[in-house]
């Protein structure tokens, strides 16, 4: 009989379920997708679900308005459960940041995440033509936005090795010129297919190689994609990426940063200062008070 692996996760378990079907071909993977637990019929599906397999791979679920999904709730009920990563590292698109308005994310023209300069000029009163000139590598080192990779990468280290995920310092993936991240959420399937692999070991689940993830489609390539600043990308020692994307199922078309920062303006007119002035750091408003 097949192995019964349950996957509880963000927008992430796509990727950790096709990984973990390519490295476990005879099991039977079943993705549980937290956005999607509507209501407390809907979590108690989902849980009851989760707690018939043989074995549950877990993000940290820790809303109460989730019930019998909260990791703690979960364990209770399903004797091999495994915490997995939910990743999350903005070293490549450290200028992505949420707005939230009335406890909702208020997007941008192409994603969820809005510009964080773009925010700064706006806040400052500049026109978009002076806001798109703040896109230079002098503001990007004041935002500390070229930080050292390694620092940026080791709070992401030490949250896998917390979890026991002992042998990710060892991925090739941190390695020089590789990307792993679409936005600052959405790992590449690169990233996940080690994430994958480490996963199975730690709940003793037989596996092929991580080569055998090669032909696997990576789920997130089809959402909203933040581009890689030039300035940036030569700080890393990668490509850049000159478009914003929305997601491939939406009709948002790819903007340069003029088309992108312009549209941005026209949103950030319709929302509160107070809810724009909240998406910036200390730097950040250090900026915006120095621009006025």
């Amino acid at each position: 009989m097949a192995i019964r692996i349950a996957v509880v996760a963000n927008c992430q378990v796509a990727s950790y379920t096709r990984c973990l079907r390519a490295l476990v071909p005879a099991a039977d993977v079943q993705p549980i997708q937290i956005s999607r637990a509507k209501g407390a019929d809907a979590c108690a599906e989902m849980a009851a679900r989760a707690a018939e397999s043989d074995v549950v791979l877990t993000q940290p679920v820790t809303l109460a308005s989730l019930g019998p999904l909260a990791t703690d709730e979960l364990r209770a009920r399903c004797q091999n459960l495994h915490l997995i990563p939910k990743v999350a590292f903005s070293a490549f698109h450290p200028d992505a940041v949420h707005v939230v308005q009335a406890g909702q994310v208020r997007s941008s023209p192409t994603s969820p995440f809005s510009s964080r300069i773009a925010i700064i000029g706006f806040l400052a009163g500049l026109s978009v033509t002076r806001t798109l000139a703040l896109y230079n590598r002098f503001i990007f080192q004041q935002l500390g936005y070229l930080a050292p990779f390694d620092r940026s990468l080791a709070p992401l280290l030490a949250q896998l090795a917390e979890m026991g995920f002992d042998d990710a310092r060892d991925y090739p993936v941190w390695t020089a010129g590789q990307v792993f991240m679409h936005a600052p959420n959405h790992p590449r399937i690169s990233l996940m297919a080690h994430l994958a692999a480490t996963a199975a070991d730690k709940a003793s689940i037989p596996r092929g190689p991580v080569s055998d993830t090669a032909e696997v489609i990576d789920p997130l390539a089809r959402a909203a994609d933040w581009p890689i600043y030039g300035e940036i990308a030569q700080h890393l020692g990668v490509s850049e990426d000159l478009e914003f994307r929305g997601d491939a199922k939406s009709a948002a078309p790819a903007l340069s940063r003029d088309q992108f920062v312009a549209q941005s303006f026209e949103i950030f007119a319709s929302l509160d200062r107070l809810s724009l002035n909240a998406a910036l750091n200390r730097r950040a408003a250090e900026v915006v008070a120095s621009l006025k």
